[in-house]
């Protein structure tokens, strides 16, 4: 058996939900799946067309903005937990601190947290290797988890109402430009 089998199988086998069979691998994902992760699709278009937008406008005027880009994807991408688990990593240094809110600032966070938090159906894992419980995921409900995400919808899509507002505004000299 291979050992990722192992932690998602002890992993979900307690959680109600949706069953799903593939390779002799069981996966039950929450009651709440559809809705959740059509909410964070919306809100990650939302997001990624509103920068791209905003970046398209600026790049017309500021020719070297297109490697200060490449640089913010990657310093986001290392700001995400997308290689890293958030609750094992970073999370008590933060708490020492008092700053646990600043890592939230960034917008992709509760986005990627959720969409993990809904694929493993569970904030725990049991680790194959010592049999310990690892916390993956901030301990929130599944409704933690919505609330987040619809605040974070509503701010994403004023965000993107003011940057196609900023477009139309920049894009009446982009021909004196170019």
């Amino acid at each position: 058996m291979n050992p990722i089998d192992g932690v998602i199988r002890t992993h979900h086998t307690a959680n109600p939900g949706i069953h799903s069979h593939r390779e002799g691998l069981e996966v039950k994902f929450p009651q709440s799946t559809p809705i959740n992760v059509r909410a964070d699709f919306v809100t990650l278009y939302l997001l990624s067309a509103g920068v791209s937008v905003l970046m398209s406008g600026i790049t017309v005027y500021m020719r070297d903005m297109a490697h200060l880009i490449e640089v913010l994807l990657q310093l986001t991408f290392w700001l995400t937990p997308v290689v890293y688990s958030y609750e094992n990593t970073i999370s008590p240094a933060l708490a020492r601190h008092g700053v646990s809110w600043l890592y939230f600032v960034n917008p992709m966070t509760p986005i990627v947290m959720t969409f993990q938090r809904i694929f493993y159906g569970a904030t725990n894992a049991i680790s194959t290797n010592t049999g310990q419980v690892l916390h993956v995921l901030p301990q929130w409900s599944l409704t933690h988890f919505w609330v987040v995400n619809l605040i974070l919808l509503g701010i994403v899509g004023a965000f993107y109402l003011l940057v196609e507002y900023l477009f139309g505004r920049l894009e009446v000299n982009f021909e004196s430009e170019l």
